[in-house]
């Protein structure tokens, strides 16, 4: 005699497979951050991008310190204003 719930139903659409119950995501971070795990495995891939795209205090978690002194400069030379361009040198009209 088959049991009733090895009947396909929309409560149980594979009674073959296993248990359905939810499983917890694989992440390092899990047991440190917790629910949050995902956001910071998030904020590590924009750290692996760019590492000063992210605050500094991020890097001694992802692996590596990042003096914020040296991030300041790069990005001041970046948003400083380029020269201004010479002007177009013009040949003198010949007499």
């Amino acid at each position: 005699m088959a049991r009733s719930d090895a009947n396909p139903s929309p409560s149980n659409p594979n009674p073959d497979a296993a248990s359905d119950e939810p499983t917890p995501p694989e992440s390092r971070y899990l047991d440190q951050f917790g629910i949050n795990a995902g956001w910071v495995e998030t904020i590590e891939d924009q750290y692996r991008v760019d590492a000063r795209s992210v605050d500094e205090s991020w890097s001694a978690e992802f692996g590596g310190v990042v003096d914020p002194r040296e991030v300041r400069d790069e990005l001041r030379r970046a948003a400083a204003p380029a020269p201004p361009a010479a002007p177009p040198v013009h040949a003198a009209p010949r007499p």
